[in-house]
């Protein structure tokens, strides 16, 4: 999914990254496509007189009536940053807000959504501004909690405390398995969880995930179906240890 935001006043670009884009994700007010699936790859572009930035990223949340947050690595904000530094002299300008608009083949009609703090539809409580809170919200917060915990890339030594969270879902972990932008310890510690990792669509999750350690994926192979087995083994893009492995089991003599 490609998501384009245009901005046409200095300030307002100025204004979302401070609020939102250095911290490693944007809520795009757009209507999701219909079948879109959590942690589905997205390519961010920011259009402004300045020229487009482009941003590789990952779909976290869905927010019906406010739209979709997206987050990604804040190290591909580099030349970003250095125009927004000089835009910050710019002053105010006149111009319409900024346009979140889906392009490409998967565009759904573009409606008019209410904007992001809106109090008929507010986005989640935002994440805590001390370590220890955020600890806290990582281990007792609601599922959005949860999620704003995980889509700030700036509190990756917190991720870990959401696995600890009595009310997480299965649905939330088989996401966070297939989520690249996460590290390879994070993803370590839910293969560590047996309730999780004999989960088949855990397992395979974490198994295609390119951040999950090879010896952590070649184990996970046996929680994976057959079916998936014959797809790992002949698919292209599984990664070479783990092709050989599936093979192996496959033929009985791995």
């Amino acid at each position: 999914m490609i998501l384009l935001v245009s901005y046409h006043k200095p300030q307002d670009l100025v204004r979302d990254f401070d609020e939102q884009l250095r911290r490693g994700g944007l809520l795009a007010r757009v209507a999701a496509p219909e079948g879109l699936e959590l942690y589905s790859d997205v390519e961010l572009r920011l259009r402004a007189a300045e020229g487009e930035f482009t941003l590789k990223g990952q779909l976290v949340q869905m927010f019906p009536g406010v739209g979709v947050a997206v987050t990604f690595d804040p190290a591909q904000l580099e030349t970003l940053a250095a125009v927004v530094e000089r835009l910050r002299a710019a002053g105010e300008a006149e111009g319409p807000d900024p346009e979140h608009e889906i392009i490409g083949p998967e565009s759904a009609p573009r409606e008019r959504l209410q904007p992001v703090r809106s109090a008929a539809a507010p986005p989640p409580r935002a994440v805590a501004s001390g370590t220890g809170d955020r600890i806290q919200q990582a281990l007792k917060g609601t599922r959005d909690e949860r999620a704003a915990i995980l889509r700030d890339m700036n509190s990756k030594a917190v991720h870990q405390y959401v696995l600890r969270n009595p009310g997480l879902q299965l649905d939330e972990v088989t996401a966070m398995a297939k989520n690249a932008t996460f590290s390879s310890e994070f993803l370590n510690a839910i293969a560590e969880r047996q309730e999780w990792a004999s989960r088949p669509e855990i397992a395979l999750a974490l198994v295609r995930n390119p951040k999950t350690p090879i010896p952590v994926a070649v184990r996970l192979l046996a929680s994976v179906s057959a079916n998936d087995l014959r797809q790992l083994a002949k698919d292209g893009h599984t990664r070479a240890p783990i092709q050989q492995a599936a093979r192996k089991r496959l033929a009985g003599t791995g």
